[in-house]
C-alpha cells in the first residue's frame, strides 16, 4: 500500500514542519501539537485505523472466494489514496466518520474504485 504510506508520510511531514517552525495552533492559541499525540498516539490514532480497515477487507474476501464486489483488494485500496475523494473524506487528522474506515456503515463504505472482473 505505497499510496497509503505516502498519504501518512506527507501529512506527518506537514505536521513536523509546523512544530519546527514553532507555529501556534489557530484553535488553541498554544504551540502546535501533532494530531496523533499521546501514549502510542500514532499507533492508536493512525495505524490501527488502517490496519483494522484492511483486516476487515480480508475477512470480507472469504479467503478471496467472496464476491469481488463485496471487498476491496490491494489495488482498490491503493487507488483510493490517489483519489480526490480520499482528501475530502478521510482528511487529516483522520475523520472517524470517513466512509473508507471499517467503522463506517458497510452500506456507505467506499468499495470498488474501478473495473470489476
Amino acid at each position: 500500500m505505497p499510496k497509503c504510506i505516502c498519504y501518512i508520510y506527507n501529512h506527518m511531514a506537514m505536521e513536523l514542519n509546523k512544530i519546527l517552525d514553532n507555529r501556534i495552533d489557530d484553535y488553541t492559541g498554544m504551540p502546535f501539537v501533532t494530531s496523533s499525540s499521546g501514549d502510542c498516539g500514532f499507533l492508536k490514532n493512525i495505524m490501527m485505523l488502517f490496519y483494522e480497515t484492511i483486516r476487515k477487507e480480508v475477512e470480507d474476501s472469504q479467503n478471496k472466494t467472496g464476491s469481488h464486489f463485496a471487498w476491496s483488494n490491494y489495488d482498490d485500496i491503493n487507488e483510493y489514496f490517489l483519489s480526490k475523494r480520499c482528501f475530502r473524506s478521510l482528511k487529516w487528522p483522520i475523520d472517524m466518520r470517513s466512509n473508507f474506515l471499517y467503522i463506517a456503515n458497510k452500506n456507505n463504505r467506499v468499495g470498488k474504485m474501478g473495473f470489476v472482473d
